[in-house]
């Protein structure tokens, strides 16, 4: 893992953290998908104000085995919302001692029903030039996702790795971190790559557009709306779309809408025209296999081709799946039945004969891999407990059913990861022997 190499700490700070730090041991920790970090020395100085915000008290939230990322605002200032980009500092530290130089950035909150409802906020930060964390490529943005209402923490890091596995393409990598803000610790986070256009994200064209079903667009985002689909969709790319540009799109995307509404989709191979079929259908599966709430509803992304295919994903958001069953208390969704195949956009090509043969077929292959990754749940979940322990005496929510967020309570961090991996096994087996039925 290469951080951006140390400038700074002047000689009495120097010692400042070589008598707080003594003792801290020299080697490398470990690191995610064999990743690890290495030490760096601290050279010259900016400034001893600065440097003041990045000195960690972490007598009640020691060093877990996972780098600190410390962010200081300027000023101070609370971040109150989505939309106010607030100046900050940021500096990433290992088990004793600085990793990398300061580094400029902006952050604000994000997400919909999570900004509202979880005292553990997410966020959005930008850097003033492109950084390369932890092993990923280079770039300006990236989230902190705070993960509150998923007690395992790790649906999200499951359903990229397995998305990206089947298609062989890109979905959003992630590292945990513990964040400290303004000198208060927060929790464990996923540091997580964002959706947009890049070679190293989504790859896509100048001419394609990149979606978002999104039903609380921030209120300076451009938006689409179109007759027949309830929710707006958010436009990511192009930047600044050209107003011609967006009534084209708009008008594809509502002629789509009335392909579905036809009897056309359930006859014939017409749906050719409008989807990539093949990736329609592994987006499809993982929603069905995780029976994700969110799915085709909000934060749902998709791709307008130029030539006018529909593709959807990335994926994002899958914190309310594998068994989330919504508001309701101490319940757990079944792991039997299906959810998605009454869907605006599925249930028209699940009437198609056709469509359901290559989507049942396509399943078929991606079971075995799905599978595999059953026994990732169990190791990471393992690596993550000294990680918990902060986690859980910050926020107190491995029992929890007070939220409406937390649907279940656990007796430990244990207990949550391991639930995870029997409804994901359960569901596999049962989606094995009944796929095929998959008609609305």
């Amino acid at each position: 893992m290469h951080y951006r190499t140390a400038r700074f700490q002047p000689l009495l700070l120097g010692l400042v953290i070589t008598i707080l730090f003594l003792g801290c041991s020299n080697s490398e920790y470990p690191g995610w998908d064999g990743i690890s970090s290495s030490r760096y020395t601290n050279e010259s100085a900016d400034s001893s104000s600065e440097l003041d915000h990045f000195l960690l008290d972490d007598s009640e939230y020691p060093y877990a085995g996972i780098p600190r990322v410390v962010i200081a605002t300027e000023n101070y200032q609370e971040i109150k919302d989505r939309e106010t980009e607030i100046p900050a500092k940021l500096q990433i530290w290992g088990e004793c001692s600085p990793e990398s130089e300061i580094m400029d950035l902006t952050i604000r909150g994000r997400g919909n029903s999570s900004w509202t409802h979880s005292p553990k906020k997410s966020y959005k930060i930008k850097f003033k030039t492109k950084e390369s964390l932890f092993g990923f490529h280079k770039d300006k943005e990236w989230a902190l996702i705070a993960n509150y209402a998923d007690k395992s923490m790790l649906k999200n890091l499951i359903s990229y790795k397995l998305l990206s596995h089947i298609e062989n393409t890109w979905n959003p990598q992630i590292f945990f971190v513990d964040l400290y803000l303004n000198n208060v610790y927060q929790g464990v986070y996923a540091f997580t790559e964002t959706i947009k256009k890049a070679n190293h994200r989504v790859k896509i064209s100048d001419n394609d557009f990149l979606l978002e079903i999104d039903a609380k667009p921030r209120n300076n985002d451009q938006i689409i709306n179109i007759k027949g689909f309830n929710y707006p969709f958010k436009i990511h790319w192009p930047k600044n779309a050209n107003e011609n540009k967006i009534i084209e799109v708009s008008q594809h995307l509502e002629n789509f809408q009335n392909f579905i509404s036809s009897n056309k989709p359930s006859k014939g191979t017409e749906y050719n025209q409008w989807i990539n079929a093949e990736k329609f259908a592994m987006y499809f599966w993982i929603q069905e296999f995780s029976k994700n709430l969110d799915a085709y509803y909000t934060s749902s992304f998709l791709i307008v081709r130029e030539d006018g295919l529909i593709e959807m994903g990335p994926l994002w958001d899958m914190d309310a799946a594998y068994g989330f069953p919504g508001w309701d208390i101490n319940t757990t969704l079944p792991i039997d039945g299906f959810r998605q195949n009454k869907k605006t956009w599925t249930t028209p090509f699940l009437k198609n004969d056709l469509f359901v043969q290559q989507a049942d077929s396509i399943w078929k292959k991606m079971s075995p891999i799905i599978k595999i990754y059953a026994d990732s749940i169990m190791s990471y979940g393992k690596s993550l407990k000294r990680a918990y322990i902060n986690e859980e005496k910050k926020w107190n929510k491995i029992e929890s059913t007070h939220s409406p967020l937390h649907h279940k309570g656990y007796l430990s961090y244990s207990d949550a990861f391991i639930d995870f991996h029997d409804w994901y096994i359960s569901r596999l087996n049962w989606l094995d022997k009944y796929s095929y039925t998959i008609r609305p």
